[in-house]
């Protein structure tokens, strides 16, 4: 599973490129929507080979046609959609009366297989989409610990610390709005003003320069004070709430009122850093670094650590799912995932973008099983939940999931009609209207 392509819950679009699924034939409809949305898929030198190789042991069990009209051979072959702007599309029919048939609009890829017949000047095909016995969701042997699995691992364990913190020091988030603070903007003149205008203006702006530097050190002691004055503040606000979650402190008590001057103090220091900020910028001086005051510990936010950068001892390890289907190229976020250790405590976590779930290493409590299921429920798509042993419980280590993603695909079409043209195959759209034809691939038998 080595390409990461996000996915989302949320149903599949229909598929309506140019009309080419959602109006084929008199009986094409779309069918239920699948709960996942899913990336571009791996694609193949040859679509229509690829789809032809998988449909022997599926046409087994529909060897006979719907109607009793047989293909006529003289029709089998391999076709290509034509004229019909950034859509392309092949249809091969084969003289045993099986056909494949592939789209590929923008992101959008369909793919039908089944059977195909001709009667009169039209040709039909129905779709037979494959049975699988496979289920959705599938444990695949557990693998080694990973620097990728450990650098997901220490992002939630920071995210989680940083929320923490951010729990017991909510002025903290003022922080984020400090930065990025604009420079004052440059004044352009429209017109050239003369050598006269031009040397006024630059009298005027080093004039301007000069009074700004004389407010610097002014500035300067500001931004120090309220650096000093912060620091005290968020002391003593963690000093009296007992370092506990602002949210379970009663108002109007004494440790409510604490942090709540340091969150005053916090906004009185960032006022002071982009007065100072703006100030050397109008100097012409570089503003540097906004200054960090010494918050207490229980303010501080972890520092990101790459698991790349420590030696492999100094890993944290842990336990990871990874949901995906490395035959179509696709990893699955919007799994809720249950880590079950042996002291009877469990871990959740849900799948990200890149299809991963962590939990920690327990000391003394080995992880006994993993139970998986869509956040939001399957939407009727059959995905359903999987519970598994877990195979390394005592150790770190990845446990692979992989879904089936060709069951999530919604039909292109049910059937779809078209009409014989001489060599060409002419999709039959509502009212007859005609576009775009399938025209026999030079040499194509």
């Amino acid at each position: 599973m080595d390409a990461t392509v996000p996915f989302r819950p949320r149903p599949l679009r229909r598929a309506l490129a140019l009309g080419l699924i959602a109006c084929l034939g008199a009986s094409a409809q779309a069918r239920a929507a699948a709960p996942l949305e899913a990336g571009p898929a791996a694609s193949a030198a040859d679509p229509v080979e690829a789809l032809s190789a998988e449909a022997g042991s599926a046409d087994a069990a529909v060897e006979s046609a719907r109607s009793a009209d047989a293909p006529d051979p003289a029709l089998a072959g391999h076709y290509y959609l034509r004229g019909v702007g950034e859509a392309g599309s092949e249809l091969r029919l084969r003289a045993d009366g099986r056909f494949d048939w592939f789209l590929s609009y923008g992101a959008l890829d369909q793919t039908a297989q089944g059977r195909w017949r001709r009667q009169g000047d039209r040709l039909w095909l129905e779709n037979q989409p494959a049975e699988s016995s496979r289920p959705m969701l599938q444990a695949e042997p557990a693998q080694d610990w990973t620097e990728r699995a450990e650098d997901v691992l220490r992002e939630r364990v920071e995210a989680e610390a940083e929320a923490a913190a951010l729990a017991r020091c909510p002025f903290l988030e003022l922080t984020d709005w400090a930065e990025g603070v604009a420079e004052p903007a440059a004044t352009f003149a429209l017109d050239d003003p003369g050598q006269a205008a031009a040397a006024r203006a630059e009298r005027e702006r080093a004039a301007d320069r000069a009074q700004a530097r004389q407010g610097l050190p002014a500035r300067e002691r500001a931004l120090r004070d309220a650096v000093s004055e912060l620091e005290r503040a968020a002391a003593e606000a963690i000093a009296a709430s007992g370092a506990r979650p602002a949210a379970e402190l009663a108002a109007g008590s004494a440790a409510d009122a604490a942090i709540k001057r340091a969150g005053a103090a916090q906004q009185r220091y960032l006022d002071a850093w982009r007065d100072l900020y703006g100030a050397r910028a109008q100097a012409g001086i570089e503003p540097g670094e906004r200054p960090q005051p010494d918050y207490p510990p229980a303010c501080r936010r972890p520092p990101p650590v790459e698991a790349g950068r420590l030696p492999r001892a100094q890993w944290r390890g842990g336990h990871a799912v990874l949901i995906g289907d490395p035959g179509q190229g696709m990893r699955f976020s919007g799994f809720k995932v249950r880590f079950v250790y042996a002291d009877g405590g469990h871990a959740e976590d849900i799948s990200n973008l890149g299809g991963w779930a962590v939990a920690p290493l327990r000391a003394g409590a080995p992880l006994r099983r993993i139970e998986i299921e869509p956040e939001l429920g399957d939407g009727g798509s059959g995905i359903g939940r999987l519970d598994f042993d877990a195979t390394r419980g005592a150790g770190a280590a990845i446990y692979p999931v992989r879904l089936d993603a060709r069951q999530l695909l919604v039909p292109a079409f049910e059937r779809m009609e078209l009409r014989i043209d001489g060599p060409d195959l002419v999709p039959v759209w509502p009212g007859e209207r005609e576009r775009g034809r399938y025209s026999r691939a030079s040499g194509s038998k």
